[in-house]
């Protein structure tokens, strides 16, 4: 029986996760203009950290799982959300709400309920307008 790619991956295949992720928490603090002007380099950079040994190491089984991840996990998330913001960019929700926290606990109620039946990027999309006005 074959192992999942995934359960062979050594420990330091996380080391590029970890990078990103203070990457994306600390250079915007540290070194602003840095990050502004080279947040897509750093970004790719952390992937072929990851993606060249990986491909050295895997071969065509590791294309094969990144090809697997751009083409069925990342571009339809991707979709996903230019469909909900071109659809919720139409929708206008109005009220005179004040941001006490009995009204912040109720959307979040809200916000709950609409995630369980349209998903927590829809009910985010939707939500997001009346506390941004």
């Amino acid at each position: 029986m074959t192992m999942h790619l995934g359960s062979r991956l050594p420990l330091w295949s996380i080391i590029p996760f970890i990078g990103i992720l203070l990457s994306i928490a600390l250079f915007p603090l540290l070194l602003p203009d840095f990050w502004h002007h080279h947040f897509g380099k750093v970004s790719a950079a952390w992937a072929l950290i990851l993606a060249i040994p990986f491909i050295i190491a895997f071969k065509g089984e590791a294309v094969h799982e990144i090809l697997h991840i751009y083409f069925i996990d990342y571009i339809p998330f991707i979709i996903l959300l230019w469909g909900l913001f071109t659809a919720a960019g139409g929708i206008f929700l109005k009220g005179t709400i004040k941001g006490t926290p009995a009204v912040n606990t109720l959307m979040l109620i809200i916000g709950t309920i609409l995630a369980s039946w349209m998903g927590t990027t829809g009910a985010s999309m939707l939500l997001i307008r009346p506390v941004l006005r």
